[in-house]
């Protein structure tokens, strides 16, 4: 069955609900979505490159983790299931810290909670969603947005958000 998410207001207020599939079909809805920022001991920042199968930003690089929160689910709780889902790390609440909750608006609209955790190694995991994940020194990061080099804009207002703008 197909998971319903809570629609929000900017301020984070839910206001109804939609299936995930409609959120990307309608533009004025705003719905949460969490996002983790993975460094290993070095500081360098986890991307993973996205499948071509995907529906926005095919083969561009984009956060460690993402995902929908769904409807009644606990931001955090959402955080641990994508980080499962998408990298196969099973983790605890503990391990993930928020960073911010933020409104991004792009072509789809959110309310997002970001989230931070370090993990030394990631296997390389090949799934629908991701092609290649890869740890970036934040300096290549930060080249990689300036040159726009298949980065996902999604991603680079949010780690403007966490790392400060050029």
């Amino acid at each position: 069955m197909e998971a319903m998410v809570d629609v929000v207001d900017k301020n984070d207020n839910p206001i109804g609900q939609i299936l995930e599939s409609h959120v990307h079909r309608n533009a004025d809805v705003i719905t949460r979505a969490i996002n983790i920022f993975i460094y290993n001991r070095k500081g360098e920042l986890l991307l993973q490159k996205r499948s071509r199968n995907m529906f926005r930003y095919p083969l561009h690089w984009t956060s460690s983790v993402s995902g929908s929160v769904n409807q009644g689910e606990e931001p955090a709780d959402a955080a641990l299931r994508e980080l499962k889902e998408e990298l196969g790390i099973e983790a605890k609440k503990e391990d993930v810290k928020l960073l911010f909750k933020k409104y991004v608006e792009h072509d789809i609209k959110h309310v997002v909670y970001a989230y931070r955790m370090v993990v030394d190694e990631v296997k390389d995991i090949s799934n629908q969603e991701v092609v290649e994940v890869r740890f970036f020194p934040i300096a290549k990061v930060r080249e990689m947005i300036r040159s726009k080099d298949n980065i996902s804009p999604f991603f680079t207002t949010l780690f403007k958000a966490a790392h400060g703008h050029d």
